[in-house]
């Protein structure tokens, strides 16, 4: 999973290795990015992806009150609706800041919470090695993945991608991960 807050610079190269690699996944988007990049956005879902639900702002979640938080994904799920024609049906709260009260105001607003287990830490830049290594401690079947567009996320993806192939893994997005669990 990808999410996007910023780096608008770096989501078409991100984008071009998905698609060289035959990679499909879900980017978290926040809504005010999505309504400032709508061009991106749409982008996005013509290569294939889903696009789902990141709050409007990146705020924590559990700082806010009930009515705030329904506020802040009922605005974003809108515009993404807007944007792509599709209902969001997953939330990742900024921050991986979530609680029961996150869990169950975003259930209310006819969302799943989705949490990583795996952390790039990409957002503080650190070289694409750094990157590799961090995943390869972690990856397990199931896995989530977070990261961001940054330039060593780009740079390390094509690496990553073969490197969680060779662990024999697939990489799919949110809703296929979940449907396929179910299954």
């Amino acid at each position: 999973m990808c999410n996007v807050a910023w780096g608008e610079e770096y989501l078409p190269p991100l984008l071009k290795v998905l698609k060289d690699k035959n990679v499909k996944i879900t980017f978290f988007v926040e809504g005010q990015w999505a309504q400032k990049n709508g061009d991106l956005v749409r982008e996005i879902v013509a290569y294939g992806h889903e696009v789902e639900n990141h709050g409007f702002r990146h705020v924590y979640p559990t700082r806010l009150g009930r009515r705030q938080l329904i506020e802040d994904i009922t605005r974003t799920a809108e515009i993404l609706r807007g944007l792509t024609g599709k209902p969001t049906v997953y939330y990742h709260p900024p921050y991986r800041d979530f609680n029961d009260f996150v869990i169950s105001t975003a259930y209310e607003t006819g969302h799943i919470t989705v949490i990583n287990n795996i952390d790039t830490i990409d957002w503080q830049k650190p070289a694409p090695e750094i990157i590799l290594q961090r995943v390869k401690r972690k990856l397990r079947n199931g896995g989530i993945i977070l990261i961001h567009p940054t330039a060593p996320t780009v740079l390390a993806l094509p690496s990553l991608i073969n490197q969680i192939r060779q662990e024999g893994y697939e990489i799919e997005s949110i809703g296929k991960l979940l449907t396929n669990m179910s299954s």
